[in-house]
């Protein structure tokens, strides 16, 4: 498996790409409204943005979202439903909310995420040049 995750300031430009205009599933929605399009789950989060401008106004957060993208090998996930991907996808952010260091060990005593407490959806695609299905992730910084 790999992952990568960056904070971001474009975070709708991202929710267009992950859902693919509406091309890619849909595995997991963390505290968003259910069956919102792409853009009305964006909207929520802005929403949710919204009501700590004031407490961030002396440190605005330019960087409002977490792209995140994980994939795990073929072997792994051969075979895979939707269910098993939106199993995989509450795992890996609880995992990734344990992480206190980077593994070369450069980077020692990060301060934890906290995804699972944050508004997210996580979308399936299916079209990277190895084959590989992987999930895109897009996490509002602003945690609940």
């Amino acid at each position: 498996m790999i992952a990568t995750a960056r904070p971001i300031e474009h975070g709708q430009a991202m929710t267009n790409y992950a859902t693919k205009d509406f091309r890619a599933d849909i595995v997991k929605v963390n505290l968003l409204t259910e069956d919102l399009p792409p853009i009305g789950m964006w909207d929520e989060m802005v929403l949710h943005m919204n009501r700590f401008k004031q407490k961030f106004a002396r440190k605005p957060i330019d960087k409002t979202s977490i792209r995140i993208e994980v994939s795990p090998s073929m072997n792994e996930s051969d075979g895979w439903t939707l269910d098993d991907w939106r199993r995989f996808t509450e795992v890996f952010v609880n995992e990734l909310d344990q992480v206190t260091k980077t593994p070369d060990g450069k980077h020692k005593n990060l301060v934890r995420t906290n995804i699972k407490n944050s508004q997210y959806f996580a979308a399936l695609h299916y079209d990277a040049k190895s084959g590989i299905p992987h999930l895109h992730l897009v996490v509002n910084r602003i945690d609940k």
